[in-house]
């Protein structure tokens, strides 16, 4: 039964990754065979090492954009070795963050900034291809000049070009509702369904027919097309770091300088990707992110071995998968196989793919990217987000989408910081049948970032408190402690005992505690979860070198019980008697 669901499911998405890999080969500016070998390399290794059976491995839209944006001003004679060098190296980063276990570092870019980034990516990715629909020659890096050379060239503009390109376009988004339509025979709606999720190779293979037709009839082609693709599966090879340029061979160092940050922007993108997939479709419980890091790294080195850009799942395939029944990460090596029937055989019918064509599948495919139902909730919710969101969108479009997605990454985490550093405090004055005192209660966990404004609240605190009343600082917020809040806590709790004014720590996790113990900080007088906080606040001596949780009992019963005299040692007894029964340990010293 999971055969047959799988082996539909890879025959659909090979009818939809093939037309889509040489459209995302187009946008990187590669040759179209580097985008089809980068649909079947990962596809094999999925299937054996995946757990998400959604995920369809394979060139993106994203990957291409970024690949463009590290790559595309690098000399073509060595464009495809430094192709190679960068899948692979993306692939050993993705390698050491699953084994670091760092896919935390995915969560740090929240959903504003990751909606800017690909909202910025679609726009980035439209404005590339419309030179394309128009059949304008453009040379330009950058989404300012593009728009500006765009406007400059607009009387060179091909009627065919425009008009198959237009065409295109209204086909796909029409087709790709017919899904959508409710239809009484059920056989009508699965067609109906097939038609829309192979919508991508039915208009490229309509557009190619139309060419063919054109160059046999002898007729003029009125619409540009596609270069020759390369038949076959080439032979692997492992990439190489030095590479020839002029007349002399340059080191590692200089090879991966020549690359940026690209082997480490890429693979966090690929990462959060794919992570984001998994999320969408499998069911609780069910992810194992550290497996799915290693996968993409193992299908990444691979398919640089032969020439493939770099890969991770895709949100489109994945959908397609999942609507077709998809059981196992298997369907992945149908598709594969598809795709290299494709390299194998069709490969002189690509030629008469029109660019229109491939830049209306890619026009028709990222629209959908640009995020802006997210608006009008972050406008009404948190206006900070929707800020974010905005000036991540205008720094990918400016200064590149690598740029804009890690200074928008950077103000998250600048964020974090301050409400590290500048936790919410608030102050309560609380009574009970012992008498009165102040509650602090601040809203998150202490570490370094935050003491010195604790420090600086409650030094103000203390001056403001001329009654001397006691002050119960909240903990329940704090799972966890470094040794400068401890030190920290310390000079708070010494500035308060010189002043003679009472302080306690309470509802302190027994990690905490451990952490105090183990330091050189003995002056923090700390009151456990399931201690009682009056015995704290309202005992009339504290001895610091006793128990870090446990204040001792009165000065006068220490001397009784101590040296036994003043009193009958009965007494002495029966006065420690009592005060055991209030659940109050002596601890003899």
């Amino acid at each position: 039964m999971y055969a047959a669901s799988d082996l539909i499911a890879g025959l659909t998405l090979g009818l939809t990754i093939v037309p889509q890999s040489i459209a995302y080969a187009s946008l990187a500016r590669l040759p179209s065979e580097n985008g089809l070998y980068s649909a079947f390399t990962g596809g094999f290794l999925y299937m054996l090492f995946g757990t998400i059976p959604q995920v369809s491995i394979g060139p993106t839209s994203l990957m291409s954009l970024l690949t463009l944006q590290y790559i595309g001003s690098l000399p073509d004679e060595n464009k495809i070795q430094y192709l190679c060098l960068l899948t692979f190296l993306c692939g050993v980063v993705e390698l050491l963050m699953g084994l670091l276990h760092l896919g935390f570092l995915t969560e740090i870019i929240s959903t504003p900034v990751i909606s800017g980034f690909t909202s910025a990516s679609a726009v980035i990715i439209i404005e590339s291809q419309i030179r394309h629909i128009l059949g304008i020659t453009i040379h330009s890096h950058g989404i300012t000049d593009g728009v500006i050379e765009l406007f400059n060239r607009i009387d060179h503009i091909k009627l065919g070009d425009t008009l198959l390109g237009v065409i295109c376009i209204a086909l796909l988004l029409t087709l790709r509702q017919l899904k959508n339509i409710s239809c009484g025979k059920k056989v009508l709606k699965q067609f109906g369904w097939f038609i829309s999720v192979s919508r991508n190779a039915i208009i490229v293979l309509l557009c190619c027919l139309t060419a063919y037709y054109y160059d046999k009839s002898g007729s003029t082609v009125p619409f540009k097309l596609t270069a020759n693709v390369i038949s076959g599966i080439p032979a692997p090879k492992f990439p190489t770091f030095h590479i020839d340029e002029g007349n002399t061979t340059q080191t590692s160092f200089e090879t991966i300088k020549k690359l940026g940050n690209g082997f480490i922007t890429i693979p966090i993108v690929a990462v959060l990707i794919n992570v984001s997939i998994a999320k969408a479709f499998a069911t609780a419980g069910t992810i194992d992110a550290t497996q799915e890091m290693l996968t993409l790294s193992l299908c990444n080195m691979f398919a640089s071995c032969f020439s493939a850009m770099p890969i991770c799942g895709a949100f489109t395939r994945s959908a397609v998968s999942n609507a077709s029944g998809v059981k196992t990460p298997f369907s992945n090596f149908y598709s594969a196989l598809i795709t290299i029937f494709a390299l194998t055989f069709l490969t002189p019918w690509f030629r008469y793919i029109p660019k229109a064509t491939l830049a209306a599948v890619l026009i028709a495919a990222v629209i959908f990217l640009i995020d802006v139902q997210i608006l009008k909730p972050l406008w009404k919710s948190c206006r900070r987000d929707f800020f974010i969101l905005v000036a991540t969108f205008f720094l990918c479009l400016y200064f590149g989408v690598e740029i804009g997605l890690l200074i928008g990454a950077a103000g998250n985490l600048i964020y974090l910081l301050y409400l590290w550093a500048r936790p919410r405090i608030t102050r309560e004055k609380c009574k009970n049948e012992y008498g009165e005192y102040l509650v602090i209660t601040p809203d998150i966990g202490l570490f370094y970032l935050g003491t010195d404004y604790l420090y600086t609240y409650l030094a103000k605190i203390a001056r403001q408190n001329r009654t001397k009343l006691p002050i119960a600082v909240n903990c329940c917020y704090f799972k966890s402690m470094d040794y400068t809040a401890i030190k920290g806590l310390s000079m708070i709790s010494q500035d308060y005992k010189n002043d003679n004014q009472h302080l306690v720590f309470y509802n302190v996790c027994d990690f905490i505690l451990n952490v105090y113990k183990n330091s050189d900080c003995k002056n923090i007088q700390f009151c456990g979860v399931n201690e009682n906080l009056n015995e704290y606040l309202f005992s009339t001596e504290i001895d610091f070198r006793r128990s870090v949780t446990i204040p001792i009992m009165d000065t006068e019963l220490q001397e009784l019980g101590n040296n036994g005299q003043g009193r009958e040692k009965q007494e002495v007894e029966s006065l420690l008697r009592q005060e055991n029964e209030k659940n109050i340990p002596v601890v003899d010293e």
